[in-house]
C-alpha cells in the first residue's frame, strides 16, 4: 500500500505540472484513481486479516487452547462500533457463527450476571478432533466489549 501511495503521490506531482485544460481531467482521473486502489487494497487487506483470523483460532481450538482464543475475540470486538452493545453481542454471535470450529452459536443470556459491569453468555459447540466440546463464553459488557473467560 506504501508502495501505490507513493506512486500515486508522483503521479499527482506531474499532474499538477500539466498545464491546460487536460489538466482538470487528468487531476480528477488520478484523484478517482487514488481512491479505487485505496479502496481495493482495503478490501483484500481486510479478506487475509479475515482469514488469517479462521486459521488461527481454528489452530488454537484444534489444540485445545480455548483460552488462547481470548486475544483473537477482544481484537474483533475492539473494531466494533461502541454504544452499541446488543448489536455488538450479535456481530460477535455471527463472528463464532463464520468459524468452521464452531458451530450452534447461541445468546444464552444477554447482560444477565450482575458484576460490574454485567456480563453475557455465548454457548458455543467447538469442533475439536472430530468432538464436539459445549463451552460457555462470558462477554463483559464494556465499552467495547470485552471477552472474560470460558466455562462448562
Amino acid at each position: 500500500m506504501k508502495n501505490t501511495i507513493s506512486s500515486t503521490i508522483i503521479l499527482l506531482f506531474f499532474a499538477f505540472l500539466i498545464k491546460g485544460s487536460y489538466a482538470k481531467k487528468g487531476k480528477w482521473l488520478i484523484i478517482v484513481y487514488i481512491f479505487t486502489v485505496i479502496a481495493c487494497e482495503k478490501k483484500i487487506e481486510n479478506e487475509i486479516n479475515e482469514y488469517t483470523d479462521e486459521e488461527e483460532f481454528c489452530s488454537l481450538v484444534a489444540h485445545m487452547s480455548l483460552d488462547s482464543t481470548g486475544l483473537l475475540i477482544n481484537n474483533f470486538l475492539s473494531g466494533l462500533e461502541e454504544n452499541n452493545k446488543n448489536d455488538n453481542l450479535e456481530k460477535l454471535k455471527e463472528w463464532f457463527d463464520c468459524k468452521s470450529c464452531a458451530e450452534n452459536v447461541i445468546i444464552f443470556c444477554n447482560s444477565c450476571i450482575d458484576t460490574s459491569p454485567v456480563q453475557s453468555e455465548l454457548s458455543i459447540n467447538f469442533i475439536q478432533v472430530g468432538d464436539t466440546i459445549i463451552n460457555i463464553a462470558d462477554i463483559s459488557m464494556d465499552e467495547p466489549l470485552r471477552f472474560v473467560r470460558y466455562h462448562d
